[in-house]
C-alpha cells in the first residue's frame, strides 16, 4: 500500500504466418499406438517443429503430448488404452530466438481408436461418444444389416463388438439410440470389415547357407479381395528379410528369402493383407539356414592307394562348424567306397582318403556340417579324380655286376587296365645312405605286358664298380606323347656293384724316369691342344659358353640351419630377435670383407658348387636396369625361343648373336625338392619352371618385356612395385588405361591395349592387358594383377601378403603351366628383393599345407638362389 511502481512495457513486433499443417491422419499401429502423419503447411512460412497433442474422444481433457522436429512428418504416440478413441491436435510452430518461445498455429483435429486386445477375423467393434451428463438414462443399440451376428454394447466405453462374422467380410451397421422414455433417434450407420483369416499350413523348407523357401495355403473363406501377404524372417540378431510371394492363381502361395546369413536361426511368420494395411494374425514357424559351402575344394595330392584335399578355412564367428566330411564314389558305380573328415577348427583345412584302389577314377566332394543347427550344407561341386597307378610288386634283383644289374618285378597291385609300362630308375648313394644327386643317374622302361614273365624285365649297364646304388620300379600310363602319369615308386632297394675284373696286358717294356718324363710332357702337349681347338671352334661357330654342371655333393647344405619343426618355429623367432641375430643371418654384408651367412652360403656354395655364372649380364650391360643385379646364364630366358621349347631343352646353347638381339634380364624359377628330413634342395633344370622373375621394364625393354609375355604365353603377371618410388622410377609404365599403348625398341614393336580395370581390396588392381607384337598375326590376353602396397626394401602386410599368393594359387590352378600354357611373370623393380619374398613364401605355404612338420626357410632361399641370384634381400622379409 501506498506505494510507487515505474512498469515499463517493452513491444516487439513480429510477422507470424500461423498455418497449419496439412492431410493430418491418424490410425491404429501396433497394439496401444496410434500413428499420425501430416504435410507441411502450404504456405511458406517458417516451421522449426511441430506439437502433437492427445485429447480424449470428446477433446475436452489434455492427456498428453510430444515435440517433433521438423524435417520429420510423423510419430507415433504409445502406451495408450486399448480399443479406446482419442483425438489428436496438431500444430506447427517456431520458436522466438531471443526468448525461447513457441509460436503455434491453431493446429487441425483428427481421431482415430486404438486396437482392441485381441483381434480376430470373426469380430468387429464399432466406437461411438456416449451422452456424458445421464448416460444412464440412454441405452444404444447396435444392428448388423443382412447378416446373422451377435452383438454386445458397453454404454460406459462407448463400444459395441459385433462377433461370429465371416472374415476378411465388409459389414454395414446402424446405431439407435433411445431414452428411457422409449424415444428414439434415427438410425446412425457405420462400414467396417473383419480381419482376413490368417494363413494356413506353414512349411519351410529347402534351405541352403542364404536363402529359406516357405510355403503355405490361402485362408479358405473370402468375401473381400486378398491384396496379399506379408512374410517376414528375423534372425536372432533381430535383423529382419522380407519377401515378396507368389500367389496370383494359386492355392498355395509361395516365397523365397533370400540373403540370408549362414547357418543362422531364423523366425518366420506370414500374414494375410486385404486392402492396404489390414492384415490378419501371423503364422509363425522356424527355420535354420545352412553352413556355407565349402571353399576352393580341390585334390591338393594323389597317390596309388590314397588322395589329399585342401580347402579354405571358415570363419568361426558366425557359425561354429562341427566338421568337414570329405566323401569319395567310385565313378563306374556312384557307391560310396571312402571318407575322411576333420574336426573343424579355424586352421583345419586338410585331410587324406586312404585305401582306395590304385588306377581307378573316383568322385569326390566336401560336406560342412554346423556345431550349432545340427545341419549340413550343400556338397561342394563333384571333382574327378584318379588315383595313381599301384606299385610293382615281387621285385628282386637277378643279377649284380660291376657295372650292370638285372631287375624283375611282378604286376602291380589294383586295376591294371590303360597302363602303358613302367620305370626302374637307379640313384647313386653315399656311404651315409643319402642320396648323391637330386635326381636318377640312370634309368630304362619296359611296355606293360598282361601276365608275368620275362616282360617285366630290365637291364641298366654303365654303372661303376664297387659303388653303392639304389633301385626303384614304377608304373606309368601315357596320355599323350607328352603326357604321363606316374604311380608311386617302389621302396628303394640298395646294392652295390661288384669291384672291377678288367685286367690290362702289359707289353714287357723298360721304362726310364726320362721315359716318363717325356710321357708326362706328351700328355699335357695333347691336353693343352685338345683346350685350344675347343675355343678356336667356339670362336669360330661363334658360340656363348655355358657350363652346366651338377655337383655329386651339396657341401653348403652343412653350413646352413637345419629344418625346423613347426611348432618350434615361434621360439626360433624369438631367439634371433632378441639376440639380434636376424641380421646377421640374412643381411647382405656386415662389413666391406665380410658376408653374411646367408649371402655366404649363397656365392661361396650355390654359385660356386653349381658353377653358376652371369657373363650374359655383364655383355649387355645397358639392358639392366641395376649393375649388381645380373641374371645367371644357366636359367636366364632368351627371347625368340616361344615357349615350350625350354621343356625339351632346358640346358640351351646360344650364340653370341642370338644372345646380343634376345637378352632379357630374366630367370626361369623352379619349385625346390624337399628330402627326407623336410631340408629343401635345388632341383634339376629338366623340372618345368613354376614362374619367370624378371626386372621392372625400362624405357629401352618395355617391347622386349612385352615380347617376352607373348612368347612364353604367360596368363599372368604379377607386379609388386609402383612405376615411382620415392621419387625414382622403379619400373617404366608398360600399359595406358585410357588408350593403346605404342612401344619400340632397336628390334621390336609392340602395341599393348587395357581393359577391365578393377580397384580391389588391399591395395590390388587388377587389368586385362592385350599383346599384339607388328610381326604377329594374333593377339595374346594376360591378366596383370597390379600390387601398390609393399614399399621397397619393407615388409608386405601379411594379410595383404597371402591374399595375394591365395590368387596366385588359385590362378595357376585354373590355368596350370603346362605345354600352352607358360608359366606367371613376376617382377618388382630388380626382379629379386619383392619378387624373390613372394616366391618363397608360396613355395613355403605350399609346403606347410601338404607336409607341416618341418619348414626350411633358409633352405627354401637358397634354392631358388640357384635360379637367380640374391632372391630375397631384407632381414625383415
Amino acid at each position: 500500500p501506498v506505494s510507487y511502481f515505474e512498469i515499463v512495457v517493452a513491444f516487439v513486433s513480429f510477422v507470424v504466418y500461423r498455418t497449419d499443417p496439412t492431410d493430418v491422419h491418424v490410425g491404429a499401429n501396433e497394439k496401444r499406438q496410434l500413428k499420425c502423419k501430416w504435410r507441411r503447411p502450404s504456405k511458406q512460412s517458417r516451421v522449426d517443429g511441430y506439437q502433437v497433442a492427445l485429447y480424449d474422444s470428446a477433446g475436452m481433457q489434455y492427456l498428453k503430448g510430444k515435440e517433433v522436429g521438423a524435417s520429420r512428418l510423423e510419430t507415433v504416440l504409445s502406451n495408450l488404452a486399448e480399443h479406446s478413441t482419442y483425438r489428436v491436435n496438431v500444430r506447427s510452430c517456431f520458436k522466438v530466438r531471443e526468448t525461447g518461445e513457441w509460436i503455434c498455429s491453431e493446429g487441425v483435429n483428427a481421431s482415430a481408436t486404438t486396437n482392441p486386445g485381441k483381434l480376430s477375423a470373426s469380430s468387429v467393434a464399432f466406437h461411438f461418444a456416449p451422452h456424458q451428463d445421464d448416460r444412464a438414462h440412454f441405452n444404444y443399440t447396435l444392428t448388423v444389416l443382412n447378416r446373422k451376428a451377435k452383438v454386445v454394447c458397453d454404454a460406459t466405453t462407448g463400444r459395441c463388438e459385433a462377433t461370429e462374422l465371416p472374415a476378411n467380410s465388409k459389414i454395414e451397421v446402424a446405431l439407435v439410440t433411445c431414452c428411457k422414455h422409449d424415444l428414439c433417434s434415427p438410425q446412425s450407420k457405420g462400414i467396417a470389415f473383419t480381419k482376413p483369416e490368417a494363413p494356413l499350413d506353414l512349411q519351410m523348407g529347402s534351405p541352403t547357407a542364404t536363402t529359406i523357401y516357405a510355403s503355405w495355403s490361402s485362408p479358405k473363406s473370402t468375401e473381400e479381395a486378398i491384396v496379399g501377404y506379408r512374410a517376414l524372417a528375423v534372425d536372432s540378431l533381430g535383423k529382419v528379410t522380407t519377401c515378396n510371394s507368389s500367389w496370383h492363381s494359386q492355392s498355395r502361395p509361395e516365397c523365397t528369402f533370400r540373403d540370408l546369413s549362414p547357418c543362422m536361426r531364423y523366425n518366420i511368420s506370414v500374414r494375410t493383407c486385404a486392402r492396404e494395411d489390414d492384415c490378419s494374425v501371423e503364422v509363425t514357424g522356424v527355420e535354420y539356414t545352412l553352413p556355407g559351402p565349402v571353399a576352393d575344394f580341390q585334390m591338393e595330392q594323389s597317390a596309388s592307394t590314397n588322395v589329399s584335399f585342401t580347402w579354405t578355412p571358415q570363419s568361426m564367428e558366425v557359425c561354429e562348424l562341427e566338421n568337414i566330411t570329405v566323401v569319395v564314389q567310385e565313378q563306374e558305380t556312384g557307391s560310396i567306397v571312402r571318407r575322411c573328415w576333420v574336426k573343424q577348427q579355424e586352421t583345419a583345412n586338410s585331410c587324406t582318403v586312404v585305401g582306395l584302389e590304385p588306377n581307378t577314377a573316383y568322385i569326390a566332394y566336401a560336406v560342412a556340417c554346423s556345431a550349432t543347427t545340427h545341419k549340413c550344407a550343400n556338397k561342394t561341386d563333384d571333382i574327378n579324380i584318379e588315383t595313381l597307378p599301384g606299385v610293382p610288386v615281387e621285385i628282386n634283383m637277378s643279377e649284380v655286376s660291376a657295372r650292370s644289374v638285372t631287375l624283375k618285378w611282378g604286376q602291380p597291385g589294383g586295376r591294371q587296365d590303360g597302363l602303358s609300362g613302367f620305370l626302374v630308375r637307379i640313384y647313386e648313394r653315399s656311404e651315409g645312405g643319402q642320396r648323391v644327386h637330386d635326381g636318377p643317374i640312370a634309368n630304362c622302361t619296359t611296355n606293360f605286358a598282361n601276365g608275368v614273365g620275362d616282360a617285366n624285365t630290365c637291364c641298366l649297364d654303365n654303372l661303376k664298380p664297387s659303388t653303392n646304388y639304389s633301385i626303384t620300379v614304377t608304373t606309368f600310363k601315357k596320355y599323350s606323347r607328352d603326357k604321363f602319369i606316374f604311380g608311386d615308386e617302389s621302396e628303394p632297394i640298395d646294392f652295390t656293384t661288384g669291384r672291377s675284373t678288367l685286367t690290362m696286358q702289359l707289353l714287357p717294356v723298360s721304362i726310364t724316369d726320362d721315359d716318363c718324363l717325356v710321357f708326362e710332357l706328351v700328355e699335357t702337349l695333347f691336353t693343352s691342344l685338345e683346350l685350344c681347338i675347343a675355343v678356336l671352334l667356339s670362336i669360330s661357330s661363334g658360340s656363348f659358353t655355358i657350363e652346366y654342371y651338377r655337383p655329386r655333393h651339396l657341401q653348403y647344405l652343412s653350413q646352413i640351419p637345419s629344418p625346423l619343426a613347426v611348432e618350434e618355429l615361434d621360439a626360433c623367432i624369438e631367439s634371433l630377435d632378441s639376440n639380434k641375430q636376424f641380421i646377421p643371418h640374412f643381411m647382405v654384408r656386415m662389413s666391406l670383407f665380410t658376408l653374411k651367412l646367408l649371402k655366404k652360403v649363397a656365392v661361396m656354395g650355390v654359385e660356386k658348387e653349381f658353377h653358376l655364372t652371369k657373363n650374359a649380364g655383364l655383355h649387355c650391360k645397358e639392358l639392366n636396369r641395376y649393375i649388381d643385379m645380373l641374371p645367371y646364364d644357366q636359367s636366364i630366358v632368351i627371347l625368340g625361343r616361344r615357349w615350350p621349347r625350354i621343356l625339351d631343352d632346358p640346358e640351351p646353347k646360344i650364340t653370341t648373336t642370338e644372345l646380343v638381339n634376345n637378352y632379357i634380364n630374366a630367370s626361369y624359377i623352379r619349385r625346390p625338392l624337399y628330402g627326407a628330413k623336410g631340408e629343401a634342395i635345388p632341383c634339376d633344370a629338366s623340372d618345368p619352371p613354376d614362374y619367370i622373375a624378371t626386372q621392372g621394364p625400362m624405357s629401352t625393354t618395355v617391347a622386349d618385356f612385352l615380347t617376352m609375355v607373348y612368347e612364353h604365353r604367360s596368363k599372368l603377371i604379377l607386379m609388386l612395385c609402383r612405376c615411382e618410388e620415392d621419387g625414382k622410377q622403379k619400373c617404366k609404365e608398360y600399359w595406358d588405361d585410357e588408350s593403346e599403348l605404342l612401344v619400340t625398341s632397336a628390334t621390336r614393336s609392340v602395341k599393348v591395349t587395357t581393359s577391365n580395370v578393377k580397384i580391389l581390396d588391399s591395395g590390388l588392381t587388377c587389368r586385362t592387358l592385350r599383346i599384339m607384337p607388328s610381326n604377329e598375326a594374333e593377339p595374346w590376353y594376360v591378366t596383370q594383377l597390379h600390387f601398390t602396397q609393399w614399399p621397397d626394401c619393407e615388409a608386405a602386410d601379411m594379410t595383404a601378403l597371402y591374399k595375394l599368393i591365395n590368387f596366385l594359387f588359385k590362378f595357376v590352378r585354373k590355368n596350370p603351366v603346362n605345354r600352352t600354357c607358360g608359366p606367371p611373370i613376376i617382377h618388382c623393380s630388380a626382379g629379386v628383393g619383392r619378387s624373390g619374398t613372394l616366391i618363397a613364401a608360396s613355395y613355403l605355404l605350399k609346403r606347410l599345407r601338404t607336409r607341416p612338420e618341418k619348414i626350411d626357410i633358409f633352405g627354401t632361399t637358397l634354392a631358388i638362389r640357384r635360379w637367380r641370384p640374391n632372391m630375397v634381400q631384407t632381414w625383415v622379409r
